[in-house]
């Protein structure tokens, strides 16, 4: 079963409540809606949002955010991986130590910040922007190479 949330405005504590592991939620073209998604559900897709956010529990697989602006997602238990795709300005909420073994995979996006529990002090957060901009350099491996800019100073 799927649960889809298409064409929301503006509603704040939208909750749904999965029963089953095997539910998945599919949330489209929403704006300043806040979506809380409780239970333990397969996979999470938001695609073309604006202004909202997306808090739930457990994800077995994935949580996806497609085509969308200034968007928060707040991960309260663990999920395997998140995934943003053509996204500008983006916070991902870790709330969670077990959360920290998320793999977070970001395509043309921008304005990424990743916040999470210190490991040392669970009660201090610590946020991490993630690189937009990459340079590639041709190594001595035959070979090119690329990695996050370093704004450091050139």
């Amino acid at each position: 079963m799927t649960w889809w949330v298409e064409n929301v405005d503006g509603v704040q504590g939208l909750e749904i409540h999965i029963t089953e592991p095997k539910q998945k939620v599919y949330i489209m073209n929403v704006n300043q809606t806040v979506v809380i998604v409780k239970g333990k559900c397969t996979k999470i897709t938001l695609e073309r949002a604006k202004g909202s956010a997306v808090i739930f529990d457990d994800v077995i697989s994935i949580v996806e955010v497609v085509n969308s602006e200034k968007v928060q997602l707040q991960a309260e238990g663990v999920v395997p991986a998140i995934q943003l795709d053509k996204t500008y300005g983006a916070t991902v909420f870790i709330q969670t130590l077990n959360g920290l073994e998320a793999t977070i995979v970001t395509s043309q996006c921008s304005g990424l910040n990743i916040c999470s529990p210190n490991p040392n002090d669970p009660e201090d957060v610590i946020e991490t922007p993630v690189p937009d901009q990459f340079v590639s350099r041709y190594q001595n491996t035959k070979k090119w190479e690329t990695g996050p800019s370093d704004h450091s100073g050139v």
